[in-house]
């Protein structure tokens, strides 16, 4: 497999573009303080939304049909996974 670089921003517009994206996020962890920890740290960051919240394997699977989320960042060992 080869690494390609990234094209480089052609405009001012593609980088007022890319600064305005936001990224959906989907957080999925054993313990609430960790969700509640991962949130905040997220949400301080303007590019960030927190679309949801899961403790288990079936609400994650249920909330990533309905949110579409861009990332998901889970823990591998649910407690029903």
């Amino acid at each position: 497999m080869v690494d390609v670089p990234p094209a480089p921003l052609s405009t001012v517009a593609d980088a007022t573009l890319l600064e305005q994206t936001v990224i959906r996020v989907l957080l999925t962890h054993t313990y609430p303080i960790v969700l509640h920890g991962l949130q905040a740290l997220l949400q301080a960051q303007q590019q960030f939304q927190v679309v949801d919240r899961r403790m288990t394997a079936q609400g994650l699977m249920e909330a990533v049909r309905r949110h579409r989320p861009d990332i998901l960042l889970m823990d591998w060992q649910l407690k029903d996974g």
